[in-house]
Order: structure tokens, then C-alpha cells, then sequence
């Protein structure tokens, strides 16, 4: 917590995923969320490690984000490869928890203090960069607890990197966020309503590629989507989607940021 303290950011929620009770499996997840603290002081949230950690060792996911009511100096990535990653830590200040392999949450430091609707507009910009998922975009989305296991993945959650090179500028439309871009945006599902499923395909291709995931395996992924979405000519679809992820990641010089 030392580096969010370190830039202004010091007011969490503690959110946690527990496995349902035998006699709650009747329908849907076998999980349920548990909205535990918000807006707690830094010391707080280390203080109630103990019991967050107990919960952890007993089939409990642990999340936390930065107070989503309070405007902070801090975006949320999901899903980024470590060589992005890397590439982003190197030149903004970051902090990088491995999540699973080649998957990395970013908390990537701003030049300005962002309110939630600021945020989603930031991460959007980026997740149709193909930086990060679109699917995690939402303002206020929760991450994962350092030290702790993941069992959606099935493996440890660790910090990679810290960064302090000069923090990020927020961009929206190749534009500077200006000072009235507040609001509120609601997101408790955690899921990025506003962005189509096209752009999601856009930003699954490019970041995909960034990966070394060959041409052929994308496009069955992505011919399948289309196809269950009953798109009509999930072929052609499926390679004019790809061909602009491909014309944009041959054209990068670096990454995008």
C-alpha cells in the first residue's frame, strides 16, 4: 500500500468473493460477493489482513480498489501481458500485480485527480487501444489483493513491479480530459456496457497479437463469437476485424501510450 500512499491515494474498499453454502447452490454462481468496507484508511485495510487472509485460505477471492466515491490519481488496467506491462511501468508510474501468467492488473499513476466518470472515459480510451480488456472498464472496478490466491485462476497473486517515472495524462479522444469531466457512472456489475461487442473483438485481436497469439488461433476465436452472436457474415466480419487490429499493431512504435 506504501506506493498508493505515495500518490495521494489512501481511501479503499474491500470487497470479497466467498463460496456459497451447499444450501445456497440452487440457481447461478457458486459465489456470492460480500461488499465488506469502503472508504477505509490504509491502516484499516492492513489491519483486517488477518481476517481477509483466513477467508483467502478458505476459498475466498479478495479485491480492493481506491474509494469510488473519492477522485484519485489512479487508473485500473485489466488483463495486460507482462510485455506490455513492462513497457508501461518503464515509462509511467505503475504498479504491476501478476494475476495469473501473462496477466497483469495496472494501476497506472495520473498526472490529475480523476472522478469515476473521468475514469471510465480514461480506461476506455486505453481498452480500445487494445491495452487492456474492455470488459473491465467501469471506473470503480475492483482488483486483486497482493499475497493473496486467486481461485478464478487457480494461482498466487503477487506484485511484479513498481514504477515512479512521471505519472500518465488521461486522454479521451486523442483530447486532455477537462476539468468538468466528473460524474457518476454506474458500475456494480463490473462490466462495460457502453462499449459494443465489435470493439471488444477490435481490442481482444490487437492485445492478442501483442501477445504472439498466432493469426489463425484469433481468428477462430473471433469467427466463433460472431457466429454465436448470430453476425451476419461472421467470415467477412471476422477478417475486417482482424486486418485493422493488424494495420494498427504493425504501425506502433513502441505502444500506444
Amino acid at each position: 500500500m506504501a506506493w498508493f500512499n505515495s500518490i495521494e491515494v489512501n481511501q479503499f474498499d474491500l470487497h470479497l468473493r466467498v463460496p456459497k453454502a451447499s444450501k445456497e447452490h440452487r440457481s447461478g454462481s457458486a459465489h456470492r460477493w460480500i461488499t465488506c468496507h469502503e472508504g477505509i484508511k490504509t491502516s484499516d485495510l492492513l489491519s483486517l489482513a488477518p481476517w481477509w487472509r483466513h477467508l483467502n485460505a478458505r476459498g475466498a477471492d479478495v479485491y480492493f480498489r481506491p474509494h469510488r466515491f473519492a477522485a484519485h490519481k489512479v487508473l485500473f488496467l485489466d488483463d495486460v501481458s507482462d510485455q506490455m506491462s513492462e513497457k508501461i511501468a518503464n515509462k509511467y508510474a505503475s504498479a504491476v500485480i501478476q494475476t495469473s501468467p501473462n496477466s497483469n492488473h495496472i494501476w497506472l499513476h495520473t498526472s490529475r485527480a480523476l472522478e469515476r466518470n473521468a475514469r471510465y472515459l480514461a480506461q476506455a480510451h486505453l481498452g480500445r487501444l487494445g491495452v487492456s480488456d474492455l470488459g473491465s472498464i467501469s471506473g470503480d472496478h475492483l482488483g486483486r489483493l497482493c499475497g493473496v490466491r486467486s481461485y478464478k485462476r487457480g494461482s498466487w497473486v503477487n506484485a511484479r513491479m513498481f514504477s515512479t517515472p512521471r505519472p500518465y495524462e488521461a486522454i479521451l479522444e486523442n483530447k486532455k480530459l477537462g476539468a468538468g469531466a466528473g460524474g457518476v457512472c454506474s458500475s456494480e456489475k463490473n462490466t462495460d456496457s457502453r462499449a459494443s461487442a465489435s470493439e471488444k473483438d477490435f481490442g481482444i485481436v490487437l492485445r492478442q497479437l501483442r501477445q504472439g497469439v498466432s493469426i489463425e488461433t484469433i481468428r477462430n476465436q473471433i469467427f466463433l463469437e460472431a457466429f454465436s452472436r448470430k453476425k451476419s457474415n461472421p467470415k467477412d466480419y471476422t477478417t475486417r476485424t482482424i486486418d485493422k487490429a493488424v494495420a494498427i499493431f504493425n504501425s506502433e512504435r513502441g505502444h500506444p501510450l
